[in-house]
């Protein structure tokens, strides 16, 4: 586990640098999800799905490499 500080309105692109950063994975992809109150994990795939854990004092997030092609497909259905 690694804990830092983020403010969620810097965007996602900032939060997959510092992930990346951190867990030694620059220039690779990465798939980053978070549990939502259902237990689900939720992928994050825009600055909006960010924003909306901004009243979360503390969000746990699940860290990936990610398989560009299944990424690609979950990002155009979400659209």
């Amino acid at each position: 586990m690694i804990k830092f500080p983020f403010c969620v309105s810097s965007g996602l692109v900032e939060l997959e640098k510092e992930v990346a950063e951190r867990v030694d994975a620059k220039g690779q992809r990465l798939s980053i999800k978070y549990e939502d109150e259902e237990k689900d994990l939720v992928l994050i795939t825009c600055d909006t799905d960010l924003e909306f854990l901004a009243s979360k004092t503390a969000i746990k997030l699940f860290v990936h490499l990610a398989d560009d092609n299944r990424l690609a497909f979950k990002r155009s259905q979400s659209e």
